[in-house]
């Protein structure tokens, strides 16, 4: 059993009061004495009661964190370095799974809101007014990765645009004359938030116009099936260029299966980096994206909200990572 608060007094001599003010940082203690009761409660493995401190702060330690889902390396990335960064602040993680599913992650949200969170990170699959005005009404610090919710709610990641721009100019410089963006995503286009593919298809098409060429885009479901137009149908010189390193790896394998190898009139790129490509062969040139850095600054974000009203984006650098697949 632990001990309390009654016990450490009792043993330093002084008040439970005293001992409260010294476990919580609160002034009007002789420093001396804060110091030894510090050290006592130490010494006899003290732990802090969570409910009654959640109930005479406010505060709970912990922080939510909404994702589509844990099978993707992308999000179980986030999750860890989440949770290193909230632990390495005294916070918890609660972790909670959309699966890309809207009722759902309302249902996620107010699990969390009861739970009382000292904050929330979203990716979000929502974004429409009313889901908007609940979290702004739900007077918690929010912060979205990912897609990016609303200008009023913190964003942590990369400039998307930017990222897709400088692929599509790095993979016509490679010489392919036909370069075909494969996003599945953009299907569900004013049905969900799919801001991030939605910034990658603009990053895209701009650089294709902006070079006078044709935007080929493949966003239907089966899109593994869709490619097999553009591999009878075209003698130029082709580059695959995908949203995601997952569905750049299932464009690989369907060309392989055709091929028995990746010819070398035909590109493929992703985007993520995710750290399961080293087993990939031939190794996929992809788009760093800095997890780890994402991670960390949503909790920062979080806290910086918390302790100074501090509301700011975070907008982290992404680079080409030179594969043998472009």
């Amino acid at each position: 059993m632990s001990v309390t608060i009654k016990e450490i007094a009792n043993i330093c001599g002084v008040s439970r009061g005293t001992v409260d003010r010294a476990l919580n940082n609160r002034p009007n203690i002789n420093p001396e004495t804060k110091k030894y009761i510090i050290k006592t409660a130490k010494e006899l493995g003290y732990r802090p009661h969570f409910l009654a401190k959640s109930l005479s702060t406010g505060k709970t330690n912990t922080i939510g964190i909404i994702v589509f889902d844990v099978y993707n390396e992308y999000f179980s990335h986030l999750i860890h370095s989440s949770q290193q960064k909230s632990l390495d602040e005294n916070y918890g993680l609660n972790i909670m799974v959309s699966n890309k599913n809207k009722k759902q992650e309302l249902m996620c949200i107010d699990n969390l809101l009861e739970r009382n969170v000292d904050g929330i990170i979203i990716n979000s699959i929502n974004n429409n007014t009313s889901y908007i005005n609940k979290l702004k009404n739900s007077n918690k610090p929010i912060v979205s990765i990912g897609n990016r919710i609303d200008s009023h709610i913190p964003f942590v990641g990369i400039n998307d645009y930017q990222a897709m721009y400088d692929s599509t100019e790095y993979v016509i410089s490679k010489g392919y004359e036909d370069v075909i963006f494969v996003c599945p995503p953009l299907q569900y286009k004013n049905k969900q938030n799919i801001y991030a593919p939605s910034e990658r298809y603009r990053g895209y098409n701009d650089c294709i116009l902006s070079l006078g060429l044709k935007s080929k885009v493949i966003k239907d479901k089966d899109y593994v099936e869709k490619i097999h137009h553009y591999l009878k149908n075209s003698s130029k010189k082709i580059a695959f260029l995908c949203s995601s390193d997952i569905f750049a790896l299932n464009v690989m394998r369907e060309v392989k299966s055709v091929y028995g190898h990746i010819p070398n009139n035909i590109g493929i790129m992703g985007f993520d980096n995710l750290s399961m490509l080293q087993y990939i062969s031939p190794i996929l040139t992809t788009v760093s994206y800095p997890l780890t850095e994402v991670g960390n600054l949503a909790v920062t974000s979080i806290l910086n909200q918390i302790n100074e009203n501090k509301k700011n984006d975070y907008i982290l650098n992404h680079s080409i990572v030179v594969g043998e697949t472009i």
